[in-house]
This record gives C-alpha cells, sequence and structure tokens, in this order.
C-alpha cells in the first residue's frame, strides 16, 4: 500500500530538541551543561546549515532519564510550539535515541510531526520521510 503523500509545511525554520538522560550529563567541570549539550547543539546547527535550514529555537531536556514523553517538559513544549506556530517546518535532534526512547514513541512523534507537515531530522542519521528505506530505518533504529 502506498503511503499518503504529506503535505510539508514550506519555508526553512525549526527547532532542535536536545536532551541528556541522567543529571550526571550535566553540569560538570565542563559547565552547567557538561559536554553532550553542547555538542548535540553544535551538530544540529551544522547539520541544519548544510541542509539550508535554520534553527530559530531549541528545546533542552537536561538529565531526564528513560522517562516517558508525557513526563518530558521540554518534549510536549516542542508539540504546543509546533501547533502555535506554523512558521516551524522541521524539528532536528543529534540522533533519534534523544528524542525518544522506543518504537511506539517515536511511532506517535514522527506521525504527529508528519500530520502536520513538520519534518523529523536527525544531524547524524539520513532519514527522510518521503523516501521508504530512510523511513523503515528510523523504524528500526527505534527499536
Amino acid at each position: 500500500m502506498a503511503q499518503k503523500k504529506t503535505a510539508w509545511r514550506t519555508g526553512n525554520t525549526g527547532i532542535s530538541y536536545l536532551r541528556v538522560s541522567t543529571p550526571g550529563q550535566v553540569d560538570t567541570e565542563f559547565g552547567s551543561e557538561g559536554l553532550s549539550l553542547p555538542a548535540q547543539r553544535r551538530k544540529c546547527a551544522e547539520r541544519a546549515a548544510e541542509m539550508n535550514r535554520v534553527i530559530v529555537d531549541e528545546y533542552v531536556e537536561p538529565g531526564v532519564t528513560a522517562t516517558s514523553i508525557d513526563k518530558r517538559k521540554s518534549y510536549k513544549a516542542v508539540l504546543e510550539r509546533i501547533h502555535a506556530d506554523p512558521s516551524i517546518s522541521f524539528v532536528i535532534v543529534y540522533a533519534t535515541s534523544r528524542m525518544n526512547r522506543n518504537w511506539e514513541e517515536d511511532a506517535v512523534m514522527g506521525l504527529t510531526l508528519r500530520s502536520l507537515g513538520v519534518r523529523y531530522l536527525s544531524a547524524t542519521e539520513d532519514l527522510d520521510d518521503d523516501d521508504a528505506d530512510k523511513r523503515a530505518m528510523r523504524g528500526f533504529l527505534a527499536s
């Protein structure tokens, strides 16, 4: 069965979502964000620039370990922003594992973003909702 063609939002502006799993990964001797959050931010910015996209805001979830999505404040704020701001055409993460910790949550987020016409991008994984093989790869990564 062929997938229904998605009506993607136009434009090149979006938001990044950065997350580390444990409090020990933040507030280290390297600074209040540790090492991972700045590295995620840098890689997301680099990948967005390569794709001629602009990150206009970021949402950070510092030290929230294996918590379901309904308990993550920044995760919910991402969805609220997308609903409120039609100029947001993508969400970029360092890796899909930073956004979702299991295939069910990844499916919910992917379907929600697609229904809103917002692309789900990874700075380190070659994903594309318009390509069946790359959609399958995202499913594999989520598993």
